[in-house]
């Protein structure tokens, strides 16, 4: 064990507690970060927990990051798990039956899949995606508000993707055929939404402009949009590139004339010396 491997024992002049320090060097009087800025400040040491004031039960007290004001379990953040992990619990005790498809997404069975009415296969595909993927739907659509308002898009609303496939029969819009929203996270097949009039070309993110359409669909047309975007561009080049060939040959023609002139007006000045 070298020099620097072993540790000696130290008490933090601000919280007073016990902590190891390196060997090497001179023997620090603070136990962390927090606890030297906090020394510079003049404040007083970081409280190790907290007594909660909704339920009164002792909360632990993290060395960086603000100090929390209630427990994890009464906080919102802490709600809205416990909600999560009860309402997963309850539809998890939902019986499966024999036979029933896994979802690509969550590896949980599709209750109903099994069933030999295309009907009620399709259906139970839809209640599950609405059940389990609601969370990573609500992630999308926020994503999705942002990005249009990064975008200058006006006017902007709060667009629910499960909204807009409810409204088109979960069936793509481009080659109306149905979507497969228990499949894997980017299939082709899977679920996507689509601007109608697009957000760069000044189009507004409400319902009524988006629309339901496969993932493949979707990049499909917008590959298409921009080849055509490049073979204008290319057609573009092309046509200026032509016009400049041609402003730079009449610059040369009129640069060759200006010198034949310019040659014959001496050759004749030369001359008429020359008689004189």
């Amino acid at each position: 064990m070298g020099q620097y491997d072993r540790t000696r024992p130290a008490i933090c002049q601000l919280c007073a507690e016990h902590f190891e320090a390196p060997n090497a060097g001179p023997l620090p009087r603070y136990c962390s970060d927090s606890c030297k800025e906090r020394a510079r400040r003049g404040l007083p040491p970081r409280p190790r927990s907290i007594t909660c004031p909704k339920c009164g039960a002792e909360a632990p007290v993290k060395r960086t990051g603000r100090i929390p004001v209630t427990c994890f379990d009464c906080s919102k953040r802490g709600r809205t798990q416990q909600h999560r992990l009860q309402r997963f619990a309850r539809e998890d005790a939902l019986p499966a039956g024999d036979g029933d498809l896994e979802c690509k997404r969550c590896a949980r069975p599709i209750t109903g899949s099994s069933s030999e009415d295309p009907a009620t296969r399709r259906q139970s595909h839809i209640v599950h995606f609405e059940t389990y993927h609601s969370a990573e739907s609500n992630r999308r659509d926020k994503d999705r508000y942002k990005r249009a308002i990064q975008k200058g898009s006006r006017p902007v609303e709060m667009v629910r993707e499960v909204d807009v496939f409810r409204r088109d029969n979960y069936e793509c819009q481009i080659c109306h055929e149905t979507i497969l929203v228990n499949e894997s996270p980017g299939h082709r097949l899977g679920p996507s939404i689509d601007h109608i009039e697009w957000l760069s070309r000044g189009g507004s993110h409400t319902i009524s402009n988006v629309r339901a359409t496969h993932l493949g669909c979707n990049i499909r047309q917008g590959w298409a949009v921009h080849r055509q975007r490049v073979s204008r561009a290319r057609r573009r080049d092309a046509a200026q590139y032509r016009a400049w060939e041609r402003r730079r040959e009449q610059r040369r023609d009129n640069l060759i004339g200006c010198l034949g002139w310019t040659l014959t007006i001496i050759a004749i000045l030369t001359l008429l010396n020359w008689l004189s």
